[in-house]
């Protein structure tokens, strides 16, 4: 034995329940036991009659058989062969073989390399302990599931709907099902999700099964049967419960019909093989059909986890036809797994999320890179998608940071309808899809309306356009939109969420965000729009950015993870905005949340259709100053964009007033000391998308502007970029005057 082996030894017998430890060569004559005689420390009544009530005895040697390779390869312990099989936590064996218990949940070679040799002792200890107490099962609320063979045969099932649908009686239930196999190993993934049942079948359904059979180079798949066998039961339905643990033993159809006796099930199988017999006989076909077959199990309560009974037993077979499969049949029957079907339930706890739904509807604006990241965020945890738009189609490049891969381009589908069938695996439905802009969506059709009419409805838009943010913030639509976007080649990542009432608006958060990233230091525009323009092709249209899939990925898994948020706890209600920066290391994400207000709009007396909106950092700033001389104007400058397209002015915060400055109960008169500068040094920080606009000041009554203040703002025309703006805070409220 190897070094390994031996530490291993010194540090069982070192535990204080080791009475002491024989190691021989096993039989290979390349393994190692040692054989440990264990104290189980039982009571003194147990002791004295030789044995807990569960057959435990006072001392019971356990073999633990090191490998060669050990620690490459994990050790097995065993018990004597007459050990107590009918106890839970016994894994699957063959009769008259040494018992194998099981005592780690998971892995045994992940427990010796992460805690020792010392604490799988510990578990041997605990699992004889629990055993003589006859309290291996710690949770009573449910029955524990059968210890199986790990095995690479595997059935999608879904086990409660097929106990909902059950026999009253018992007797015999046939599913199609689905099956691919290789040909060189014993391997198998089979699907009885979307299955027709019935109770008999004949040899045309059999030729019809192995006519379309596809042959692959290694593997097969088609069609297959699947034989539910229910235990026989009285005329009201009730069957007696198996409230016995027996390892699974089964190796071959012999051992699966005896075992069906065990469990009641023995006319169900023998009627399942009869009309097989009866069908592969008179076949002019040759070959190996693998099939399934599973005993139901009547457990005196539902399994752990589920709110079913009936713990289902499935084994595959292999009948070579036109061969019968007689009683003493040898034919090796492999224990299946089943696993749950994927739902929305299934997919929800396996992503550690909460059964619920808040029942949004979304409709996702864009299927880049981004977007269709996050649109999979949401369908992987189990939500559904209800539209998606898009006007573009997948070409090559795109795979570098996409969802779908390059063969994707190959099949002349635009990514709306290709991410949507990605969807449709996961939730079962397939999204409405749009192939076009958003622009020329047409909101008369149903499933527009439904999409972004409805209070419950959420619009994502992932687009990074412009044009498609201005269209949403000027739709009269019901649905709250939702913007994700990448900033500065993936550095920077902004999420925001229009308040309650679409106030603020998706324009506002975004003008916002740029006031926070001015903050922080992080704004950037490149000083040329083809600065970082990768060529991938001739032509204008060949350009993309250079971003990797690992840095969009950093920003899509935060937005997604908010999506899960909402669709567990509902849109908050007010306004958000999230900025997230990726920090040096390339590796680290920093996200920051601020909760914005209501903006509130200006009255304009005379708008020449413009509109000013003063974003709800702004108006704190203001009511603040305001607060702090009721008695007197005051005022300021304002900051923020304007968008002379639209005529839209987004005030996203004041710069206090010089100290020289003048108050009085009448007037406000703006100081000049250090002033321009501190616009200067504002205007450098705002890179362009951000500049000073005007003044505002406070009036004590409420009422709009003097001739002063007009006279003020003529005095600004064509001196300040796009616009100035005179704002005037009232105790009612704003007002404006504009001149370009």
């Amino acid at each position: 034995m190897n070094i390994y082996i031996q530490d291993a030894i010194e540090v069982i017998k070192s535990h204080p329940r080791i009475r002491s430890v024989e190691v021989r060569e096993a039989a290979d004559g390349k393994s190692t036991i040692a054989a440990a005689v264990f104290d189980t420390n039982l009571p003194s009544t147990w002791r004295a009659n030789g044995a807990s009530p569960t057959g435990v005895r006072p001392e019971e040697e356990v073999e633990i058989l090191f490998p060669a390779d050990f620690p490459k390869t994990a050790p097995i312990p065993t018990l004597r062969p007459d050990f107590n099989s009918s106890l839970p936590h016994i894994n699957a064996h063959r009769a008259g073989d040494r018992v194998p218990p099981c005592v780690f949940s998971d892995s045994i070679l992940e427990l010796l390399h992460s805690d020792g040799v010392l604490r799988l002792v510990e578990q041997i200890v605990n699992w004889l302990d629990d055993a003589a107490e006859n309290t291996l099962v710690k949770n009573k609320d449910g029955w524990e599931p059968t210890r199986r063979y790990r095995n690479v045969d595997l059935l999608m099932l879904d086990t409660e709907a097929i106990a909902k649908h059950r026999p009253k009686r018992g007797g015999l239930q046939i599913y199609d099902a689905s099956i691919v196999w290789s040909r060189s190993k014993r391997e198998s993934y089979g699907n009885a999700e979307n299955v027709r049942v019935k109770s008999v079948f004949y040899g045309m359904d059999l030729r019809s099964i192995c006519e379309k059979f596809e042959y692959r180079r290694d593997t097969a798949a088609g069609k297959t049967l699947l034989a539910i066998c229910w235990p026989e039961a009285d005329y009201d339905g009730n069957c007696p419960a198996i409230d016995e643990y027996r390892p699974d033993s089964v190796r071959t159809y012999a051992d699966l019909l005896n075992r069906s006796r065990e469990y009641k099930c023995e006319q169900a199988l023998a009627l399942f093989i009869k009309y097989f017999n009866q069908a592969a006989k008179d076949l002019p076909l040759r070959g190996h059909l693998p099939i399934y077959i599973a005993l139901a199990v009547k457990r005196p309560m539902r399994l752990l986890g589920m709110m079913t009974d009936y713990e289902l037993l499935a084994y595959r077979l292999d009948p070579r036809i036109p061969e019968e499969i007689d009683s003493n049949s040898m034919m090796p029957a492999s224990t299946v797994t089943m696993i749950e079907p994927v739902s929305a339930s299934l997919l929800r706890r396996t992503s550690g999320l909460k059964e619920t739904d808040q029942g949004l509807i979304v409709t996702h604006v864009g299927c880049g890179s981004l977007g269709s990241k996050i649109i999979l965020h949401t369908a992987r945890a189990g939500y559904q998608t209800r539209l998606i738009v898009d006007d573009t189609y997948f070409a090559a490049h795109n795979s570098a940071r996409h969802v779908l891969h390059p063969l994707n381009a190959m099949t002349l589908e635009s990514k709306t309808i290709q991410v949507a069938q990605l969807v449709a695996q996961y939730t079962g439905s397939h999204p409405f899809t749009y192939e076009g802009k958003v622009q020329d969506l047409p909101m008369q059709d149903q499933n527009a309306k439904l999409a972004l009419d409805s209070p419950n409805s959420i619009v994502v838009n992932t687009t990074g356009s412009t044009v498609v943010r201005q269209y949403l913030a000027s739709s009269d639509i019901s649905a709250r939109v939702v913007e994700g976007c990448a900033m500065n080649l993936g550095e920077i990542g902004v999420m925001s969420i229009e308040g309650s009432e679409r106030n603020p608006s998706t324009v506002d958060l975004i003008s916002m965000a740029y006031e926070v990233l001015r903050q922080s230091e992080l704004l950037t525009v490149p000083d040329n729009t083809n600065t970082n323009l990768l060529r991938i092709g001739v032509g204008c249209n060949s350009v993309t950015l250079p971003m990797s899939d690992a840095r969009i990925s950093l920003i899509a898994s935060g937005i997604g993870q908010a999506l899960l948020t909402m669709h567990q706890e509902g849109v908050p209600p007010d306004g958000k905005l999230s900025v997230a920066r990726v920090l040096q290391d390339g590796m680290s994400i920093l996200w920051h949340h601020f909760e914005v207000g209501k903006t509130r709009l200006a009255n304009l007396t005379d708008t020449g259709g413009w509109s000013v909106r003063v974003l709800d950092a702004a108006h704190r700033k203001i009511a603040e100053e305001v607060n702090r001389y009721q008695k007197v104007e005051t005022g300021g400058v304002i900051v923020g964009r304007i968008s002379a397209l639209t005529r839209e002015v987004f005030i996203t915060d004041v710069i206090e007033a010089p100290r020289d400055s003048k108050r009085t109960p009448a007037q406000f008169i703006l100081g000049t000391e250090g002033l321009t500068e501190r616009i200067r040094q504002y205007e450098m920080s705002g890179k362009g998308v951000l500049w000073c606009l005007g003044t505002w000041h406070s009036h004590i009554g409420a009422f709009g502007p003097s001739l002063i203040d007009i006279d003020t703002a003529d005095s600004l025309q064509g001196k300040l970029k796009e616009a100035a703006v005179l704002l005037i805070h009232r105790p009612d409220g704003y007002s404006a005057v504009i001149r370009k």
